[in-house]
């Protein structure tokens, strides 16, 4: 066979367009070879995405890993320590912490959540990690003094101070706020007997502070700039050493003294990025705009469905951040700005948005957020959603909602012709379900995120999609004693279905006395009797949630 025959720097080039669970899923043990250029070829595995292997597979791999990203499915795999070179551990949605964490010897740890808690992570970061990322909150006493890269998420200006005598060697430190800032925060002075005792960050060369972007609320009205410039001005004070600044400061109130603060450090430090999504009012603007004029910064206005109240989106130039907010259309941006720092695009919730050139202006798009209020009355004619035919040939995942009440709509024809628009999709968030209809083409769509299911969408999924791996749904469109109907199904017909979820608490049919747990673990044995290959299918519970996977 050719391809056995191919020299190794052939073969290393095409792995560099893989991912490492392909790799290991197409190439291992095919000979001895290839086993042993794997080995030294991949010393990062994220067994997050789409890994269908087992403890018994990794073995031969385990003693050369440096980097490990692993889920709660396959948690199990850290078991018997055979990972001893491992290095950095990345734990998504994992919250079972203990001294096993500190037997590794590990140099850099992340702890990743997509549940917003309002209590304390509960961990000991160990003395030999020097580089921890989270986005849960933890105890702030617990950092110690060896860390240089820090990302973490606090509650105020105030406990970001507290921290800095625990952090002396930090180099990178970013940090989000949590909280939304109604109202003024308390005076920096008010604390001036525990600053003046604190020293500054003199080895720290990068600084990034964010808000929350919280949709909810959409109120930072009272955010302490004032607080933030102090830290920065107090605590960050070796220019020669602070190379990097980066704000992102959402739902705030524009103020002139703020936007003064803004150009002093445009003009001061060697990569100061910044962008503010400010809160104005329609009579304002006029003169909000004459302060833009200064060309180190552009802007666009996101109109809102609140009374009197614009966004004005802000931002330095070269556009630096991977997120961009408010987009309504092409032609509403500075046409001399480059946005191909953007991966992820975040669409207004206005009710007529357009995505002609979209493909060109951010052509390194990877995910597109579309949430949008279709207001066209009786005229189900009228295209309030507008698209070209460029593709978008990075986007892998599209969350696409639109509240439209008219199903002969011609709205729904979009999402038709956006997955069109994007071949290499792998993840779809919506609640729409006339783009399964039909012979048209889809994208190798792997991840499906709905609001209901029933057995008539079940059906269409499997002749539809298949390399679908992982279904998640909000709730059940049928009787909780038909659920195997639901489950089985999807792991007989699609060899590569991995996990389906979905709520166990109240709501479920309407019926909050509904037994769940009992429909469940039927469902769970009326499944794994199927068929020989459907034993390994395992049942886990988390928050709120079921899941039926595949282990």
């Amino acid at each position: 066979m050719l391809f056995m025959k191919l020299p190794n720097e052939i073969i290393y080039h095409i792995f560099d367009f893989l991912k490492s669970s392909d790799i290991l899923q197409s190439f291992s043990h095919l000979n001895h070879r290839y086993d042993n250029l794997i080995q030294s070829y991949i010393k990062y595995l994220d067994l997050t995405n789409g890994w269908n292997g087992n403890q018994q597979d990794l073995q031969w791999l385990s003693k050369t890993i440096q980097k490990l990203k692993i889920n709660r499915f396959n948690f199990y795999l850290l078991d018997n320590d055979q990972f001893p070179q491992l290095q950095s551990l990345y734990l998504d949605n994992i919250f079972v912490y203990g001294d096993w964490i500190s037997k590794m010897n590990l140099k850099s740890l992340t702890l990743w959540s997509n549940r917003i808690s309002s209590n304390s992570t509960k961990i000991t970061i160990p003395e030999t990690v020097v580089r921890f990322s989270t986005n849960l909150q933890i105890d702030l006493n617990l950092l110690h003094t060896n860390l240089i890269d820090l990302n973490i998420k606090m509650t105020s200006v105030i406990d970001l101070i507290k921290i800095v005598q625990k952090i002396p060697l930090v180099q990178r430190l970013s940090i989000t706020l949590y909280q939304d800032y109604r109202m003024e925060d308390d005076d920096i002075h008010d604390h001036e007997t525990m600053v003046d005792k604190l020293e500054p960050l003199n080895k720290l060369n990068s600084f990034s502070l964010s808000t929350n972007y919280n949709t909810w609320s959409k109120n930072n009205i009272g955010l302490p700039f004032n607080q933030i410039a102090f830290f920065i001005d107090n605590y960050c004070p070796n220019k020669n050493i602070l190379k990097t600044v980066n704000l992102q400061l959402y739902f705030i109130k524009f103020k002139e003294e703020l936007w003064s603060t803004i150009e002093r450090y445009k003009n001061t430090y060697d990569h100061f990025n910044f962008y503010g999504m400010f809160i104005i009012e329609t009579e304002t603007i006029e003169k909000v705009q004459k302060l833009l004029k200064n060309t180190n910064f552009a802007y666009h206005i996101e109109r809102t469905q609140i009374y009197n109240t614009i966004y004005t989106h802000m931002y330095s130039l070269p556009f630096y951040f991977d997120k961009f907010y408010g987009f309504t259309s092409c032609s509403e941006l500075n046409s001399c700005v480059s946005f191909s720092s953007v991966r992820h695009l975040y669409l207004t919730e206005a009710y007529k948005i357009s995505f002609e050139s979209l493909a060109k202006r951010m052509s390194n798009l990877i995910s597109i957020n579309c949430n949008i209020y279709i207001q066209h009355g009786y005229n189900t004619t009228q295209q309030l959603i507008i698209v070209d035919k460029d593709i978008f040939y990075n986007v892998r995942s599209l969350y696409f909602t639109m509240r439209c009440n008219y199903k002969t709509c011609c709205c729904r024809k979009i999402l038709c012709h956006l997955l069109n628009q994007m071949p290499y999709l792998e993840y779809l968030n919506t609640s729409e379900v006339e783009f399964l209809s039909g012979n048209h083409s889809l994208p190798p769509i792997k991840r499906l995120i709905r609001e209901d299911c029933d057995v008539q969408l079940v059906n269409l999924l499997i002749k539809r999609l298949p390399y679908l791996t992982t279904l998640s749904i909000g709730r059940l469109g049928t009787n909780p004693n038909q659920m195997s109907e639901i489950v089985g199904p999807l792991f007989v017909n699609l060899p590569l279905f991995k996990s389906i979820t979905f709520p166990y608490g109240g709501g479920w049919c309407g019926n909050d006395r509904t037994p769940y747990g009992k429909y469940i673990q039927e469902a769970l044995k009326l499944t794994q009797n199927m068929n020989n290959s459907l034993s390994n299918v395992q049942l886990d519970w988390y928050n709120g949630k079921a899941t039926f996977y595949r282990q």
